[in-house]
């Protein structure tokens, strides 16, 4: 699966970065504040994105899909996200 530059300036819009290590075959998706932590890590593989981990609530990891297979379907996730985190630090 390739990630559009659409995806990347979308994700970059809601201020999270999206990171492809080719070598590791993982694609990484993080906040884009001080924290140099990642957010969820997906692995890369020919059917699309597979879920590998996060490091959010379990509320919030039940809705995280574990199969991404689309561009568009990233952007869902990531839109996702970007609703969701802004919750979790306010409780």
């Amino acid at each position: 699966m390739k990630i559009s530059k659409t995806t990347m300036n979308f994700a970059d819009q809601r201020k999270f970065k999206i990171a492809v290590l080719s070598e590791k075959k993982e694609v990484r998706v993080s906040k884009r504040i001080r924290n140099k932590n990642w957010t969820l890590k997906l692995e890369l593989n020919a059917r699309g994105l597979f879920f590998k981990t996060t490091n959010l609530p379990g509320i919030v990891r039940e809705e995280i899909p574990y199969w991404v297979e689309t561009d568009k379907h990233l952007r869902d996730v990531i839109r996702f996200l970007s609703q969701e985190i802004p919750k979790i630090k306010a409780a």
